[in-house]
């Protein structure tokens, strides 16, 4: 059955009911939001804990921006006036006062901790 046969199916059951559109269909959740109901209210950032002090040091911190952003080692190296090696052992230091082990773990880290 393909979408325009069950469409007239649909409507063959149903006469003078009217289907919603899917924009009509979303104004129900639009206006639950809009509530004083705290839980429909409540956005994604409310439900992010956010740590106020970093248990990276300021030089680590950049680091981390300048590889969230995408930079190679190398390049971070050359903008952060440090050697290649120098930064290759911040990202090991950052990856292990954090538990994480890959790029996008840092991306997520450094949001909740409010680095970038």
């Amino acid at each position: 059955m393909n979408g325009t046969t069950l469409l007239l199916s649909v409507r063959d059951q149903n006469p003078g009911h009217r289907l919603r559109s899917s924009r009509s269909a979303r104004q129900p959740a639009a206006e639950a939001r809009s509530s004083s109901d705290p839980v429909a209210t409540t956005t994604i950032a409310d439900q992010v804990p956010c740590v106020t002090e970093s248990p990276l040091s300021e030089r680590e911190q950049e680091v981390v921006r300048a590889l969230v952003f995408g930079t190679r080692s190398a390049e971070a190296a050359r903008l952060l006036g440090i050697t290649k090696k120098t930064v290759e052992t911040h990202r090991s230091n950052i990856y292990r006062k954090l538990g994480i082990h890959s790029l996008r773990e840092l991306m997520g880290q450094a949001l909740r901790l409010g680095i970038v």
